[in-house]
């Protein structure tokens, strides 16, 4: 993994805190500052420029030593970005608030709205990826980070259209499935594949049930 797609370390995340509010700092400063060495802040601004947290520009108001101008440092757009509390914590407490709801009706239109949300926003982004329905159903559930294999069912629908079946080897979120046996998950899954397909998609086997993977039919 190169370091332009890697989150920030802890060592980085103080580097970034220290320009987060626009202040511009050469290396001797940051060095004083985070209590390190300059050659380790000079490593440091490396791997923040590649990942495109910083940049740099020269220095005027600093002498330049002998063919080597001075620098000063800044955070950029993706740098203030980067050092955003991760989502997790938030998304299992509000999925868990979902499946504590006691009103069946009320729990199937959240998990409803939540379905056709994730859907709008993967049509967007796929739009325009391929004109294949099944590439294109994979295509989507690949950008939620899904492992998936999306394949023809060997026999069509009555209407020569393609019915396919998901394979899932993985459960994408095991840590809100997998703790309590809930099946809210598994729902949801089945509105979201089946608005992607265009055709009802129903769960025909599960990991939760033993199975050695979870398997959608439309």
């Amino acid at each position: 993994m190169t370091a332009a797609t890697t989150a920030p370390t802890l060592s980085d995340r103080r580097l970034l805190k220290l320009l987060a509010d626009g202040s511009s700092f050469g290396v001797a400063e940051l060095s004083n500052l985070l209590e390190v060495t300059p050659t380790a802040v000079r490593n440091r601004l490396e791997r923040a420029l590649a990942a495109g947290w910083i940049g740099r520009q020269i220095d005027t108001t600093q002498p330049s030593r002998r063919g080597r101008p001075q620098h000063a440092y800044q955070i950029t757009a993706k740098g203030i970005a980067s050092l955003g509390v991760s989502l997790d914590h938030l998304a299992q407490a509000m999925w868990q608030t979902i499946v504590e709801v006691e009103d069946e009706n009320l729990r199937e239109k959240l998990l409803t709205s939540v379905a056709s949300h994730l859907n709008q926003r993967l049509d967007q982004v796929a739009e325009g990826e391929t004109e294949n329905p099944l590439v294109r159903l994979q295509t989507a559930l690949e950008m939620m980070d899904y492992v998936v294999e999306v394949t023809p069912s060997s026999k069509g629908s009555e209407d020569g259209g393609f019915l396919p079946i998901v394979d899932i080897p993985a459960c994408p979120y095991p840590q809100l499935v997998e703790a309590d046996d809930d099946r809210s998950m598994c729902r949801l899954e089945e509105q979201l594949f089946s608005k992607l397909a265009g055709q009802p998609v129903k769960l025909s086997s599960c990991r939760l049930d033993g199975d050695g993977k979870c398997q959608f039919h439309a």
